[in-house]
């Protein structure tokens, strides 16, 4: 009787636990944007880090929203996958002008 009690509970605790814990949620910064900008002009980023950012949809800062579908539009007419290259230079003067706006919108003047 006692084995079952101790199962009882312990099942209880596991499953209370799991009800407690929340699904983790990945929430993309300005900062994270501007770092894989950086990276893509650098030729740094991978393929895989490109696609994660354009399939996300951003749903809690309508501006970086908007900063991926200008992405998702550059991706579509300048992709050119050639060893570290994603996009062609017209693609990279693009995000160069988008990674200036972005930074320009990070400073606060107070």
């Amino acid at each position: 009787m006692g084995l079952i009690l101790l199962t009882a509970i312990v099942m209880v605790v596991i499953f209370a636990g799991f009800m407690l814990l929340r699904r983790p949620v990945y929430r993309i910064s300005q900062e994270n944007v501007e770092r894989l900008l950086e990276m893509m002009l650098a030729r740094k980023a991978s393929l895989n880090d490109w696609h994660v950012f354009l399939a996300v949809p951003i749903h809690y800062d309508e501006y970086l929203e908007n900063i991926r579908h200008l992405c998702l539009e550059i991706e579509e007419s300048e992709s050119c996958v050639i060893n570290t290259r994603i996009l062609t230079n017209k693609g990279e003067e693009a995000l160069r002008e988008i990674l200036a706006e972005l930074k320009q919108h990070g400073i606060k003047d107070f």
